[in-house]
């Protein structure tokens, strides 16, 4: 968090936005990384400030799609709260990433289905639009 609160302070020096976003986080690290995060952002938004990162990324690639997509339910419920975007991870990613190592099996790259069962789990953006206050 003490990145975070840096780049927003030198950021008011600029004429820029600056977005934070942590990146490939997989599920061993999710209790000690972006959880705490995530919290922390709830707790300024319930106080009327500004979540502390605008984007995490949920990397289920090394799960099983129904795992990876019940985790991504949990997290979107808790980002979208917080006003924060969640990018996932989703279906088969060839090779090593941030440490997430997934060698390639049955299939190189994520599928059609993949991406109909995270509509179907996640929503889209039509829905997200029609759900809103």
């Amino acid at each position: 968090m003490g990145f975070a609160a840096f780049a927003r302070e030198v950021a008011k020096s600029y004429p820029i936005n600056v977005a934070l976003q942590t990146d490939h986080c997989p599920k061993d690290k999710l209790d000690d990384f972006v959880l705490p995060l995530l919290a922390a952002s709830e707790a300024e938004v319930k106080a009327g400030r500004d979540p502390i990162f605008n984007s995490h990324m949920w990397d289920g690639s090394a799960e099983t799609l129904e795992e990876n997509l019940r985790m991504g339910r949990q997290l979107l419920a808790r980002t979208a709260a917080a006003h924060i975007i969640l990018e996932v991870e989703i279906g088969a990613v060839g090779g090593e990433e941030n440490g997430v190592e997934n060698a390639i099996k049955d299939k190189l790259y994520s599928t059609v289905a993949d991406g109909l069962a995270t509509v179907e789990a996640l929503g889209s953006v039509r829905t997200a639009a029609t759900s809103r206050p």
